[in-house]
């Protein structure tokens, strides 16, 4: 059994939740750090600008199936 690395876990949740939240704006740092983390991994979402658009979803979505999380975005 594979372990799933917890950054990775911390990775996608912070993406569910920030599209959660109608506070998009006060969490563009957030949103950054989210997407240069997915970019290190080789989830490449492109430039990290702090828009947590379709591109940076579809990868987090990715995180959740590869790693098999289960978590619902």
């Amino acid at each position: 059994m594979t372990r799933q690395p917890y950054y990775l876990r911390t990775l996608f949740a912070a993406v569910t939740l920030l599209s959660a939240s109608g506070s998009l704006a006060q969490a563009e740092d957030e949103v950054v750090c989210v997407q240069n983390g997915l970019n290190k991994l080789g989830y490449l979402v492109g430039a990290a600008d702090g828009v947590l658009g379709p591109r940076t979803r579809q990868r987090a979505a990715e995180i959740n199936v590869d790693f098999k999380f289960g978590l619902q975005p």
